[in-house]
């Protein structure tokens, strides 16, 4: 059971609709970048190296996202590793 504090009345279902939609911004970037792009599997502690290394993912998956392809995230970046021109393609849709 849950209980929620709220400053006027909702119906229940919104109410989680609401919950729900918080927790998906709160779980998604580090799905992603776990699943997508193996972050857990880093394996550099020294010095600044995790720093650099958490960027890479992510600016890897904003490249992905920018694209207006309306395929899954794991087969836009298939298609980037297999072609240079594919790639390119993704990059160019960055603002």
């Amino acid at each position: 059971m849950r209980t929620f504090a709220l400053s006027k009345s909702m119906p229940p279902d919104k109410v989680m609709g609401i919950a729900r939609k918080h927790w998906s911004i709160e779980n998604n970037l580090p799905w992603q970048l776990d699943v997508l792009m193996d972050e857990d599997q880093t394996r550099n502690r020294k010095d600044n190296g995790p720093a650099y290394l958490a960027a890479s993912p992510r600016l890897a998956l904003n490249v992905l996202k920018a694209d207006p392809q309306k395929i899954p995230l794991k087969h836009k970046r298939l298609k980037a590793r297999r072609e240079n021109n594919e790639l390119l393609k993704f990059m160019t849709h960055l603002r």
